[in-house]
């Protein structure tokens, strides 16, 4: 049921609902006051059908409660919580903009690159609205990218505290793990325990989607030396798969921070997405901060609409020109008509074309004169019985008499009645984090993810080999039955191997182009493969390089002594 156009607690004019989802409708409202005092928000209310379930129920009222202790400019901020006679609802911060799942579908269906900067500047307010909200005992538990907005004005705001959990309550309800599972850390999976390191994994996944897209534009370069981390590298360490290995989120955020400073190139998140033209539709999530859509957003949806108007007004005019002068032509060339004609005693079928003049008198009345469609000029000619037509290839008054002849109308053939029978598909949708990855059905390259196929239901097998190939991740290989293909989603596990450096008395160490600390360095996570290792001291006016290559879970420790002439 739509709440669309109802008031609730006599003050929110409901607009227009903008989002739903498993636990909840989000609605655009007007929060009315007098004097002409109105202000937009968003209203999620609790869906009819899960208002008498007791445990969706809690979550909602968790949210409303949890909401209500945090403040800050990197969360979706709450205003109001209560009930009306059709159920609890929610009054929250509306954002203008898409989600961070939106820019993601964008990216991968354009073939956008990120800049490195945009990746690291909207993962470091990702990181600093996590580390407030556990520095305030609470646990997210449903960080996602579909959880995260992208503001018109630049903002990063995380939302759905609907499976939050304050530090004491580390485990939810039996039977109940809730979240999307391509973002859950392993501890939620095998025992339904949250902790604050199972948030800071789920951020890694999502530094390690923005890091594969983005581009190497706006890296440093020598200026890098002096950062301690890169963010490819900071995603490995949020993946550890024991919880105590991984850092927190206000670890994460200040190393961001810092990576911030080295790539920064003065683009901000507002307008590298205005300009990409992630906001000039209705994506699927939205959500303005108030006034925001009388603050240019207006001026610039309707110069999006006027593009798109213009050239369909053009084409629509052109298409009925088309008609008009194609029945104009067609009425010129006098096609003949293929019924057969009373014109005497014999039946006859004309043909469709005469030599000379071809004539056609159509009988009304009886006594009524017609005209005779001649090519080049006409006659009348006095017809008699009421319903007659006579077709005459010569000029009229020389067709002896008893050619003459009335001939039935021709009945009119029979419309093939043979119905065709609609072939109904099943839809299925493949996903993996991070995107891009090959798909093979069966041994059959279908193509890569985010991916929709659409089956023939005849052509249903009671299950499918599917296997999930990305360079740089395991392998993913599954049974899977029809109806899990319906919504196929795959995490892929990265490729890691471990590195550790010591060098005497001291050096930097750099690879692949980016620096990841000085020695000692402690089994680095790095993607398994080929890197170029630097180690650079500038004091002792040394460099040394070397190519080396590492296994998945492969753990590799290069020792080097500076002082010591290199062999």
């Amino acid at each position: 049921m739509s709440h669309r156009g109802r008031i609730i607690g006599n003050k929110y004019h409901l607009l227009r609902q903008i989002g739903a989802g498993g636990m909840g409708e989000v609605y655009l409202a007007e929060l009315r006051g007098s004097h002409g005092f109105a202000r937009r928000v968003a209203i999620k209310m609790l869906p009819p059908h899960l208002g008498d379930d007791a445990y969706f129920r809690e979550l909602f009222i968790r949210e409303g409660r949890v909401l209500s202790r945090l403040y800050h400019p990197c969360l979706v901020n709450i205003f109001d919580f209560s009930a009306d006679e059709d159920g609890l609802y929610l009054c929250m911060e509306y954002i203008d903009g898409a989600s961070l799942r939106d820019l993601v579908t964008y990216a991968h269906r354009s073939g956008l690159k990120l800049p490195k900067e945009m990746a690291v500047k909207i993962g470091e307010k990702i990181a600093q609205g996590l580390a407030y909200v556990h520095s305030q005992g609470v646990i997210h538990g449903d960080l996602s990218p579909k959880n995260i907005m992208l503001g018109k004005k630049g903002e990063v705001k995380l939302l759905d505290f609907g499976l939050s959990r304050v530090m004491e309550e580390v485990t939810g309800p039996p039977g109940k793990v809730g979240g999307k599972k391509s973002y859950m850390a392993p501890e939620i999976l095998s025992s339904g325990r949250v902790f604050p390191a199972s948030d800071v994994f789920s951020l890694g996944v999502i530094l390690r989607e923005l890091e594969e897209l983005s581009s190497s534009e706006g890296e440093g370069g020598d200026g890098e030396e002096e950062s301690t981390l890169s963010l490819s590298v900071l995603a490995a360490r949020c993946l550890m798969p024991d919880p105590e290995e991984r850092p927190s989120a206000e670890e994460v955020a200040r190393e961001l921070k810092e990576l911030r400073l080295l790539t920064d190139t003065g683009i901000d998140v507002e307008e590298f997405l205005e300009s990409i033209g992630i906001f000039e539709g209705e994506p699927e999530t939205v959500a303005p901060s108030p006034g925001s859509q009388r603050n240019g957003s207006g001026e610039r949806r309707g110069k999006f609409r006027l593009r798109f108007l213009l050239p369909a007004f053009i084409a629509i005019t052109l298409l009925i020109a088309g008609a008009f002068f194609f029945y104009a032509i067609r009425g010129k060339a006098g096609i003949p008509h293929s019924r057969k004609v009373q014109s005497g005693k014999d039946e006859y079928q004309p043909s469709a074309k005469v030599s000379g003049k071809e004539r056609v008198q159509i009988a009304g009345r009886p006594g009524e004169k017609t005209k005779e469609a001649v090519e080049g000029g006409g006659r009348d000619k006095v017809i008699g019985k009421e319903g007659e037509k006579s077709l005459d290839r010569r000029a009229p008054g020389k067709l002896p008499a008893n050619r003459r002849q009335k001939v039935t109308k021709a009945p009119a053939k029979e419309a093939k009645t043979s119905r065709r029978v609609e072939e109904k598909f099943v839809t299925w949708k493949i996903e993996s984090v991070p995107g891009g990855a090959s798909v093979y059905i069966d041994g059959v390259d279908v193509g890569s993810t985010p991916l929709v196929l659409k089956r023939p239901e005849k052509d249903i097998q009671p299950s499918y080999e599917v296997v999930l190939e990305k360079s740089g991740y395991r392998t993913w290989q599954a049974r899977v039955s029809p109806e899990r293909m319906a919504s196929l989603e795959v995490s892929l596990e990265p490729m890691v191997g471990f590195l550790s450096v010591n060098v005497y008395p001291w050096a930097y160490v750099r690879v692949d182009g980016k620096v990841i600390g000085t020695t000692p360095l402690i089994e680095v996570p790095l993607p398994a493969g080929e890197h170029r290792l630097e180690l650079f001291n500038d004091r002792l006016g040394i460099r040394r390089e070397k190519k080396i290559t590492l296994g998945d879970g492969e753990k590799r420790v290069v020792i080097e002594d500076f002082l010591s002439p290199k062999q």
